[in-house]
């Protein structure tokens, strides 16, 4: 079975290209399967460096007359409308479809302005595409309504940590106080800044427990929150400039002595679907206080403290229960380890597999 996993842009590690790179490792790993990542460029990112290479022209027609000299079985997309540029291609065509705040909150999306247009993208590149994979149930529906889909359509394939992500014995807390200024006990958000990830709710969740005289930190970790005048503004007029770190992108191996280091993973955001962050931090075994919308409560499952987004109070509450109950909070580290079993790139990949399989032979 020849496989073509196909990146429009230059790779880096935003959710979807974490996807593939993890994907990709596994794949490799089954006899039954060649792997090829196609672009319209070379790239020296490791992500993807175990599969074959595919440079392609960015011409739509003389990518098309490329590709069919290497016979794929699948050309398998990470986003939906990049089929639009391979519609006379004869090879199955599936696309994995990550999220949809362009459909489900639009004013909350990355480039709200363009988000019409993406809808609209959606729509046309769906007619080229004989499956799709979402990353949660809950998504599924949403895309069989969005995209007016047949379920049969729409499998599922649910994110995992990547095995980075586990419990430590040892957490060099030295190494975190003196590369980041990091003391315990601290409260870690980890996400590429947004505005769905409700940065108010977790400034103002943050100071009442200030104001209730918990000496904590809040450690926000993730490109674009450094860049964020607004984000500094609310710091300011709430009197937290010199309680919260914003440390800005943060390399993988250090993420994991974050995890493991943090009293409690907060992420109160807006919408989510089966998200990265969520399920590294249960990897870690650290408690979970999160939003109870869209996806989040499928991935939680009965491991994580779930309210409304804007329930600051509530969050304060739980936050508080954690930092001060060992009780509680060895419970919530015992749930989430559990609660992650559910998850595996090997599980993923193998279901993959059986979607191609599907495509293929049906």
């Amino acid at each position: 079975m020849r496989v073509g996993l196909f990146c429009s842009s230059p790779l880096g590690l935003k959710g979807p290209d974490i996807y593939f790179e993890s994907l990709i490792e596994h794949l490799v790993a089954e006899d039954e399967v060649e792997v090829y990542l196609i672009n319209h460029q070379r790239s020296n990112n490791s992500i993807g460096e175990k599969a074959s290479k595919i440079t392609i022209p960015r011409s739509p027609l003389l990518g098309q007359i490329y590709l069919r000299k290497y016979r794929l079985d699948i050309l398998h997309f990470n986003i939906i409308w990049d089929a639009i540029f391979f519609p006379f291609l004869k090879t199955k065509k599936v696309a994995t479809v990550h999220g949809d705040i362009n459909w489900a909150i639009p004013s909350l999306d990355y480039s709200p302005h363009f988000s019409p247009l993406k809808r609209l993208l959606d729509l046309i590149g769906s007619k080229f595409l004989d499956a799709f994979i979402a990353v949660s149930y809950d998504l599924k529906d949403r895309i069989s309504h969005n995209l007016h889909l047949p379920k049969s359509k729409i499998y599922v394939t649910h994110l995992a940590p990547r095995k980075k992500f586990r419990p430590l014995e040892k957490i060099n807390m030295e190494y975190l106080n003196r590369k980041y200024g990091i003391e315990s006990p601290f409260i870690l958000h980890v996400s590429h800044f947004g505005p769905k990830k409700n940065p108010v709710t977790i400034l103002k969740t943050f100071k009442k427990l200030i104001n209730e005289h918990f000496d904590v930190e809040l450690v926000i970790a993730g490109a674009g929150w450094k860049r964020q005048n607004y984000v500094n503004k609310l710091m300011v007029g709430l009197g937290l400039s010199d309680c919260v770190k914003i440390l800005g992108f943060v390399p993988t191996e250090d993420l994991a002595f974050l995890y493991n280091s943090a009293a409690v993973f907060f992420q109160p955001s807006f919408h989510e679907n089966c998200p990265q962050t969520l399920l590294e931090a249960m990897a870690c075994g650290t408690p979970v206080v999160t939003s109870n919308v869209y996806s989040i409560p499928e991935v939680t499952g009965n491991a994580g403290v779930l309210h409304d987004p804007e329930d600051y109070v509530g969050f304060a509450n739980s936050i508080k229960e954690i930092l001060t109950n060992e009780d509680d909070r060895k419970k919530l580290q015992e749930l989430a380890l559990k609660n992650v079993k559910r998850f595996s790139w090997k599980k993923t990949t193998r279901q993959t597999i059986e979607i191609y399989k599907k495509l293929i032979y049906q």
